[in-house]
């Protein structure tokens, strides 16, 4: 059985994040797992999207983690 510190560290966050760039969705990404109780580690980008008529005007950055 597992105390509740455990089960928290092994807690699984997706989260999304908007930007201009795909750098600056993705670190709004992890400012968003980071607010719902995240810890530093490895997470992975699942989806890029991106917002376009023409040019391209955003991206949507999707992460999943921590994968360690």
């Amino acid at each position: 059985m597992t105390n509740g510190k455990q089960a928290q560290a092994k807690k699984k966050f997706t989260k999304t994040g908007t930007g201009e760039t795909v750098e600056a969705a993705a670190a709004h990404a992890w400012e968003n797992a980071r607010a719902a109780g995240a810890k530093p580690g490895t997470y992975v980008v699942e989806k890029i999207e991106i917002e376009t008529v023409n040019p391209i005007r955003g991206y949507i950055v999707t992460i999943v983690g921590p994968t360690s």
